[in-house]
């Protein structure tokens, strides 16, 4: 996963907003709040935006990380249930094979 980038250099004020827009849509805060933090950005300094911004992004960062670990974690217990089930499987095999010899054998 990528860090949060703190040295920005947008090409153009629409690149900028463009990534704001994304870190807004993908935070986990409250639809009211994002709302309110877009109606503040014309009152904000640039010095402001920047921080809301690297806040935005170490939060996307953050939950990015956790994604990946749960999806890691996930993907081990898919894992170890398939090893288990697969092993179950064989057992009822074994058993049915070994039911059906008894009853040929009587």
């Amino acid at each position: 996963m990528n860090k949060p980038n703190h040295n920005h250099h947008y090409p153009d004020d629409a690149t900028k907003a463009k990534h704001l827009a994304f870190l807004l849509a993908q935070s986990v805060m409250p639809q009211e709040q994002k709302e309110a933090w877009v109606n503040l950005l014309p009152l904000m300094t640039p010095e402001q935006v920047a921080t809301l911004i690297e806040i935005l992004e170490k939060e996307h960062h953050g939950y990015s990380l956790a994604s990946a670990q749960f999806l890691a974690d996930l993907k081990k217990l898919e894992t170890t249930l398939r090893t288990e089930i697969n092993k179950l499987k064989l057992a009822e095999q074994k058993a049915v094979e070994t039911f059906i010899q008894q009853r040929l054998a009587q």
